[in-house]
């Protein structure tokens, strides 16, 4: 069976595909979706790979696992047709996995500071985090809404004035804003990570990145006019800085790109 393929695609964490990639009929290209793992330096130190045999999600990503190897990038891409836009409204939304390195507590302090109403939704992944951090500030204006079906979330984000987006670990690509841009609603995040290579002065505003702990007062003001700013821009702009950065017709076309040269290296080994 393995002989029917021209390149095999990973995108598992275990290091078995790597390591015995020498042994495979065909090529193999795995994808960098984290920061470097456990077991990079062991089997990338122990002999030659080609970069061209890697690809992470974003330029950050890939300077993580420098100088182990040198990875292409290939942006991770979202479907821009189920994703559809929508007409906006007059609060903010932040949805995600909820779990303290992606803090979603800091966007309750963003929305209050900014006077406006937050809706939170995703799966809790850390429920002693949920109910110390986010349960007990619950209320009318700041709502939880658990983890919703894709349509449900699509409808929601698009209603909304406003995606925060406020992790304090170094997001390896950053898809909540993605997902939120194709909707055409504005972002505003702490600038982590692949973050900065999504959002742009078009499609939102970078914050700097907060300590687990809080915001600080200027911080908090700060936030406060780049979330007015951002809710003034043109969704339809958002939208289409979305469809050209990290649609998965872009995505794609990187990975036909990376495909192509790896079956080409392949054949005059």
């Amino acid at each position: 069976m393995l002989g029917t393929f021209d390149v095999i695609h990973n995108n598992a964490l275990h290091p078995f595909p790597v390591e015995h990639a020498d042994t495979l009929p065909c090529p193999l290209i795995t994808t960098l979706h984290t920061p470097v793992l456990p077991w990079a330096e062991r089997i990338l130190g122990a002999r030659t790979y080609s970069d061209d045999d890697f690809v992470a999600v974003s330029r950050a990503t890939a300077r993580l696992w420098h100088p182990l190897i040198h990875p292409g990038v290939v942006r991770n891409g979202i479907d821009m047709r189920a994703w559809r836009p929508g007409p906006g409204g007059t609060g903010a939304v932040w949805s995600g996995r909820i779990a303290p390195e992606k803090a979603p507590h800091l966007a309750i302090d963003l929305a209050q500071a900014a006077g406006i109403e937050l809706t939170i939704a995703g799966p809790v992944i850390d429920a002693g985090y949920f109910e110390q951090a986010i349960a007990p500030r619950l209320s009318e204006r700041i709502r939880y809404v658990g983890h919703l079906r894709q349509a449900e979330l699509v409808d929601l984000v698009g209603h909304s004035a406003v995606a925060l987006v406020t992790p304090i670990w170094n997001e390896p690509f950053g898809l909540v804003a993605a997902e939120a841009m194709a909707c055409g609603t504005p972002v505003v995040a702490f600038a982590r990570g692949g973050l900065p290579e999504i959002v742009d002065r078009r499609t939102g505003r970078l914050l700097p990145p907060a300590a687990p702990s809080g915001l600080t007062r200027d911080q908090l003001l700060a936030a406060t006019t780049a979330i007015a700013e951002a809710a003034a821009l043109d969704r339809g702009t958002v939208r289409r800085r979305a469809a050209q950065r990290c649609s998965s017709a872009s995505m794609l076309r990187g990975y036909e790109r990376a495909y192509r040269a790896a079956i080409a290296r392949w054949d005059v080994r």
